[in-house]
């Protein structure tokens, strides 16, 4: 976590035009030092500059890396910062929906508290005709999916995040996209690889299984 926090530092020094705070040395500072001097510069700067592609930048790099402390800090100070903020990336029309693509529990959880002062960011639509149950239906990027704990597993995880962002918007779950699919079609449709995987999983276990057990019955002599 701490070296997450001292890449998002030295991004957020660039983006404020801060050239000498990083050369005195604030990577041996105490991470919650390190944020508290992030945080500051951050929400001490023109509206401007978390308005654009730069400021905003910091919090959804934030969000992607589970950096919880800093979309806390910035939640607390100012809400409006979080929720107002864009991406680059028009698959997020805002902080909630990164936040559900990228499988950040803690941190949706975090963006729900304040999103009910602003309600918009759960009932929005990206360009697509998606709501946020379509992005919790998309199958996140290879490097969440984790294939050793088996496939079987992750789909098991992938079910439950689908129904928690479902509790929030249960009248979204037949609402179409311009596709014309609802969020439960997409999940299905992007899943189907997972899927086979971990039938294949599942076979090859219940076969382990079964030789493991005959060998138990019927040692060899």
């Amino acid at each position: 976590m701490l070296a997450l926090l001292r890449q998002l530092v030295v991004k957020l020094l660039k983006i404020f035009g801060i050239k000498d705070l990083y050369d005195m040395k604030l990577i041996h500072v105490q991470a919650n030092e390190l944020l508290g001097i992030m945080c500051k510069q951050f929400l001490d700067s023109d509206c401007d500059q978390w308005e654009d592609s730069k400021g905003s930048y910091a919090i959804f790099y934030a969000i992607e890396n589970g950096i919880l402390k800093f979309v806390d800090k910035i939640a607390k100070e100012s809400p409006k910062v979080l929720m107002w903020s864009k991406s680059d990336d028009e698959r997020f029309p805002n902080a909630l929906w990164a936040a559900i693509f990228h499988r950040q529990a803690e941190i949706f959880s975090l963006i729900c508290g304040v999103a009910d002062r602003y309600g918009s960011l759960k009932f929005s639509y990206d360009k697509h005709g998606n709501n946020i149950l379509h992005t919790a239906g998309k199958l996140p990027p290879s490097t969440l999916i984790n294939r050793t704990a088996g496939a079987a597993f992750q789909m098991q995880k992938e079910l439950q995040w689908y129904k928690a962002v479902e509790s929030i918007v249960p009248r979204y779950c037949e609402l179409k996209n311009k596709d014309g699919k609802t969020p439960r079609e997409l999940f299905t449709e992007s899943h189907k690889e997972l899927v086979k995987e971990g039938e294949k999983w599942m076979k090859s276990t219940a076969t382990s299984c079964t030789v493991v057990l005959q060998r138990q019955l019927h040692p060899n002599p």
